[in-house]
């Protein structure tokens, strides 16, 4: 069955690349707009942050590479590419609020301390709970693509492997067939 005959009974005959592309773009774009603004707010550790960040990067890189497929097809990208640049300085932004983030919060521990509104335990607490939440929504994101990819690498390889054995049954059936003939 031609590949084109595949999709279209996938879709009932209406599938459209474009358009799933453009859909695709769009999801990826608010993700990544959504995390820009956890990355924002964010003032954990460095590590943590810096995951945040490069979860944010891969998206960008995966809209960019949308864009340039939807470009291929002729549709208009200006929109997107708009929203995309917006994204890079609002990423930019972000990366460069951590620091002072990092500096509020400390500060704000500080007078915590000093008023006797809170102990060192407390804050410690604290931490961990509201640190661990914009890092959480980035790694449930990345690990649910991580496994996609899993899935689609093992069907590809079981699709590959019944290839490779209906074409070792055909070879052994024009052998059989030409002995006995």
């Amino acid at each position: 069955m031609p590949a084109d005959e595949i999709l279209d009974s996938l879709s009932g005959g209406e599938f459209d690349l474009p358009t799933a592309w453009s859909k695709q773009l769009d999801d990826e774009l608010t993700e990544a707009e959504k995390d820009t603004v956890l990355l924002s707010k964010f003032s954990g550790s460095r590590a943590e942050h810096e995951q945040l960040a490069s979860s944010i990067r891969e998206q960008q890189r995966r809209a960019e590479r949308l864009i340039e497929r939807l470009r291929t097809t002729n549709t208009d990208t200006s929109e997107d590419e708009q929203r995309t640049k917006k994204l890079q300085r609002s990423f930019r932004s972000a990366l460069l609020q951590y620091r002072p983030n990092t500096r509020a919060q400390a500060q704000q521990e500080r007078n915590l301390l000093l008023s006797g509104a809170a102990t060192p335990a407390e804050l410690r607490k604290k931490k961990v709970r509201t640190g661990n939440a914009a890092l959480n929504a980035a790694a449930d994101v990345t690990t649910a693509l991580q496994e996609t990819v899993s899935m689609m690498s093992d069907e590809i390889e079981k699709s590959a492997g019944n290839i490779s054995a209906m074409s070792e049954s055909s070879n052994k059936l024009r052998k059989t067939k030409g002995q006995y003939l």
